[in-house]
């Protein structure tokens, strides 16, 4: 498996887990962290899964984003069963974050050159992000 394909397995579970954390979110500050883990949050992964298929796609590759497969094959844990999800849930989110972004940077190289900008628009994002988990969960 190519790192980006692993990028396109870790992002559908990174994706799950904003998804799972918006639906599930109980605790302090819920009036903001819901929304913001709904539109900000969840929208640049999504935005950033569909640049990495698509990259993968342009090189000729093929993009392998079932679910069974982004389960199996992700560096990142699976979305926990229980219901509720309080702050430190949010916590590991974020270094799920910085997980993600470490492995765009290792990958950095592999990307076109003339989209390597595009990437770094959304890596800055989601350690914007991480950071704001850390910052209001401590």
């Amino acid at each position: 498996m190519t790192i980006r394909q692993q990028l396109v397995c870790d992002l559908t579970v990174l994706r799950a887990h904003v998804q799972h954390a918006h639906w599930n979110y109980r605790g302090m500050n819920f009036m903001s962290v819901h929304p913001y883990l709904g539109d900000d949050v969840l929208g640049t992964v999504s935005d950033m899964l569909d640049w990495c298929a698509e990259d993968l796609r342009r090189t000729g590759d093929h993009v392998d984003a079932r679910l069974e497969t982004a389960a199996q094959m992700s560096t990142l844990p699976s979305v926990p069963p229980e219901g509720v999800v309080y702050a430190a849930y949010l916590s590991n989110l974020g270094d799920m974050m910085r997980g993600v972004c470490y492995k765009v940077y290792d990958a950095f190289d592999e990307f076109n050159p003339s989209e390597q900008s595009s990437i770094t628009v959304y890596t800055d994002k989601l350690e914007s992000y991480a950071d704001f988990w850390f910052r209001n969960t401590i």
